[in-house]
């Protein structure tokens, strides 16, 4: 398995970190993993920080990916954190075609507010 995964149960909502080497397969059974845990639990709102796992995956990949989040994860409001490579503006577009409640807010790292 190249892509690990840790859960933690916030206050409220599950959140789920990523490390490792980007496989597709892994990072189904991860987004699978919180929508299960997430419908267990009794929690929606879930964050997945994918921002340590590396590697670049394939177009299609992509495309897959929008589809998994849009079509199997309809009832969990979901946050995903990712480097560039892993969710592009592809995989976005995939997703919000076929889920039009949902929105994407991209912000590059150092964006937001600054600490006070």
């Amino acid at each position: 398995m190249a892509i690990r995964k840790v859960m933690e149960r916030g206050e409220g909502f599950l959140k789920f970190i990523a490390s490792g080497e980007w496989d597709f397969p892994d990072a189904v059974a991860a987004l699978q993993s919180a929508r299960d845990e997430s419908e267990r639990s009794n929690l929606m709102p879930v964050l997945i920080n994918m921002s340590m796992v590396t590697g670049t995956p394939e177009t299609m990949q992509r495309v897959d990916l929008g589809l998994l989040i849009a079509e199997q994860l309809r009832r969990v409001k979901l946050a995903v954190v990712a480097r560039p490579e892993i969710i592009t503006r592809l995989a976005e577009t995939v997703a919000l075609n076929r889920r039009p409640d949902a929105s994407v807010q991209r912000r590059s790292r150092g964006s937001g507010m600054a600490p006070r």
